[in-house]
């Protein structure tokens, strides 16, 4: 079955605009609010090692037909698997509850109910989407949210930028020193580079695959599967590169007008737009919350399934959006469970920006022997067989891996020690 254009992009893009999360925009917000255009070179500098890690997790499991955490399960010892497993179920329930916050409160702006009545809605929703509608049908849902982040692109036309800063800061790195420069650096990595999206694309490529299967009725041949990769680099490829293109105009968007009137602290996504209003006007500012809730409505189910993709694989369960609630009850269950925590941790009334605190710190932690592993099953024969990482794909995840080791050890240092 010959397959439109349209529909050759689906987990690399719906996973690099996942990384556009609310706890995204109020980081990348925070930087252009704080530091100008100091911070946009890291579009660039991490545009080339979210498509290496994130293409080599599409290549291992459309090779192996399992998702990282199966891959971990049958080739690690079982207590790292957990211990992996674990501290990233706790990082995403902690990102679903902030994510699920700001939009609350976004929304709230735009259709006065209670935050409380949205958070529910916003829940309930999420979580009925996964279990009524099929793979094909879910997938096509979630990219076409993906336009949402369009709205942080229809900004900058409603402002004053000074393209020539703007672009030179992009290409050459500012230095500023102190540590909350540092810090701010750590967090967009932390953001930008988040475990969840490793989790995600693997364990979707795998229902990708199924999916062509089911098209063609019959299994793949070595032409069809060679034909899906270069699918997959593509669809990665295009993901990723939107994703940079996003953080850079949302901190470009936050220099161009809070930085330029001296407001430099931000501590939700719904006081972005309250800020920006009387700088980009109604419409800029309706705009930004119609993102914050797109985007939103597009993570959140990201987050809840790569958490529960991660379980179902370290229990040997059957796990897959195709599957009717019956087929995968606990497959569902885990994603009812993990939703239904982070909309409990708001009962707890921790401020949103505390929450992201410490979903960073979880995720800062995560990354490096997470990256590790990927590096070591990437190039494993019987894993990979002939699709075995290439040179240029291996430097590429050890400056990922070395970069987020680097960051985690700074941070530490910055938090602990200085």
């Amino acid at each position: 079955m010959k397959r439109s254009f349209w529909s050759r992009f689906g987990p690399g893009l719906i996973t690099g605009a996942s990384d556009d999360d609310p706890a995204g925009i109020v980081t990348y917000a925070q930087a252009g609010a704080q530091f100008g255009f100091a911070t946009l070179w890291l579009a660039l500098f991490t545009t080339p090692l979210m498509i290496a890690v994130q293409e080599t997790c599409a290549r291992i499991a459309l090779v192996s037909r399992q998702g990282l955490f199966g891959l971990f399960r049958t080739h690690t010892s079982k207590w790292i698997a957990w211990s992996l497993g674990l501290l990233l179920v706790v990082a995403n329930v902690f990102n679903i509850a902030a994510d699920l916050n700001m939009m609350a409160a976004s929304m709230k702006m735009l259709v006065p109910f209670s935050r409380w009545t949205w958070l529910i809605i916003f829940t309930v929703g999420s979580f009925l989407l996964q279990v009524f509608l099929k793979y094909v049908s879910y997938q096509r849902f979630l990219r076409w949210l993906v336009f949402s982040l369009l709205a942080y692109v229809g900004v900058l036309f409603f402002i004053n930028v000074p393209w020539t800063e703007a672009l030179k800061a992009t290409v050459i790195p500012q230095h500023i020193g102190g540590k909350e420069y540092l810090l701010m650096l750590i967090a967009i990595l932390g953001t930008t580079l988040s475990p969840y999206l490793y989790v995600w694309q693997a364990s979707e490529e795998v229902e990708e695959e199924a999916e062509w299967e089911r098209e063609k009725t019959k299994q793949l041949s070595a032409r069809d599967r060679t034909k899906l990769l270069e699918n997959v680099k593509m669809d990665v490829r295009v993901g990723m590169i939107a994703s940079n293109v996003i953080f850079w105009c949302l901190v470009t968007a936050a220099a161009a007008t809070l930085y330029t009137k001296g407001i430099t602290t931000i501590s939700s996504a719904d006081q972005i737009a309250t800020i920006l209003q009387p700088f980009v006007g109604p419409v800029a500012s309706v705009l930004f919350v119609l993102g914050i809730i797109g985007t939103g409505l597009l993570t959140i189910p990201v987050l809840a399934g790569s958490a529960a993709y991660a379980i179902a694989e370290l229990k040997a369960w059957r796990c897959s959006l195709n599957d009717s609630y019956r087929e995968a009850t606990k497959f569902y269950a885990v994603i009812a469970l993990f939703m239904g925590m982070g909309l409990a941790i708001n009962l707890l009334d921790i401020p949103p920006i505390q929450m992201l605190i410490w979903s960073a710190i979880l995720n800062a932690i995560l990354a490096p022997p997470l990256l590790l592993g990927i590096l070591w099953i990437a190039n494993q024969d019987k894993i990979t067989k002939k699709h075995k990482t290439g040179k240029g794909m291996n430097v590429a995840l050890i400056i990922t891996l070395l970069v987020m080791s680097l960051s985690t050890i700074v941070w530490a240092y910055l938090t602990y020690w200085l």
